[in-house]
């Protein structure tokens, strides 16, 4: 794909990245298979530094088979780094719903999801199987969007049940 993708290492509270690969020509973007690799693998570069070498990584199927592989660079850099400026940035963040309140209805947990809309692209995860009154997902919405930034990312929580957006 030729890309390259900068996202800030203060944000990241994983000790792996995972790279997912799925196939977009299915209704339900099939998955074909993922990468993981540990952060303390990850090297980094720092300008005028010689540039990495690509590497290819096999790509595990679900039942950890290989069904192929994927060749990519992957290093901690700094925004001195020449690759810096045409980088797909995305900031990290962590989104969840704490103590909701289902409005008209005090003695039921909700059955909530999120919806997620930047400019005239909507998304929703799935209805939280966490039927607690602070659910969590662990679902990624991906939008891309290029400069200049004119839309905000707004995220509601919805109630199944009535359609109703619930208070945070």
């Amino acid at each position: 794909w030729n890309q390259v993708f900068a996202f800030t290492k203060d944000r990241i509270q994983s000790l792996s990245v995972e790279i997912t690969v799925r196939e977009k020509e299915f209704v339900n973007d099939e998955f074909i298979g993922k990468i993981a690799i540990d952060m303390s693998d990850i090297p980094t570069r720092v300008p005028p530094d010689s540039p990495l070498a690509p590497q290819w990584y096999k790509l595990e199927a679900e039942a950890n088979s290989s069904v192929g592989e994927l060749m990519m660079i992957l290093w901690f850099g700094t925004q001195a780094d020449e690759v810096f400026i045409d980088a797909w940035h995305s900031d990290v963040a962590s989104v969840s719903a704490q103590d909701l309140v289902v409005p008209g209805d005090k003695n039921r947990n909700p059955e909530v999801y999120v919806k997620a809309a930047l400019g005239n692209v909507k998304l929703r995860t799935r209805v939280s199987a966490d039927k607690s009154l602070n659910p969590r997902w662990n679902e990624d919405l991906m939008f891309v969007a290029v400069e200049p930034f004119y839309d905000h990312l707004v995220l509601t929580v919805v109630d199944k049940n009535n359609e109703e957006e619930i208070s945070l």
